[in-house]
């Protein structure tokens, strides 16, 4: 069956949870601290997201362990609002100045935010594999 080693070694290669550099793409996330009735939410730019989490940039150093209440916007105006924990947050010198890579694992999402977000990681999967435009 040597026809179909390449894509053995494709699924072989994969894991459940792929990220996905998503820096081109149309998604935004609105955040604030779970903490503090007077936080305003702040406006991030998504670089990868996956299953499990998201890696956003933004202008604000955030503490390891911060609960965020987030809404993503997935292209096609897709809303998902949930809840996820700082596990990174690293400076990032760049052409905007002194800017942070934060990493948020996904916390509390909703089986319906859940549900949007596996069918857009999908559509991703297929067309990072070159099954669709």
């Amino acid at each position: 069956m040597k026809e179909y080693e390449p894509l053995n070694k494709f699924f072989k290669n994969t894991r459940r949870h792929r990220r996905f550099a998503v820096d081109t793409m149309d998604i935004r996330i609105s955040a604030k601290t779970a903490v503090g009735k007077n936080t305003a939410p702040e406006d991030y730019i998504v670089k990868m997201l996956s299953l499990g989490g998201v890696l956003m940039t933004g202008d604000r150093l955030h503490e390891l362990e911060t609960k965020l209440l987030m809404d993503m916007t997935l292209p096609e105006n897709v809303r998902i609002s949930f809840a996820g924990r700082v596990t990174s947050c690293l400076p990032v010198n760049n052409d905007r100045g002194m800017r942070y890579d934060i990493g948020v694992q996904f916390a509390d999402l909703p089986e319906k935010g859940k549900t949007e977000l596996k069918k857009f990681i999908h559509w991703l999967y297929l067309k990072d594999a070159g099954f669709t435009e």
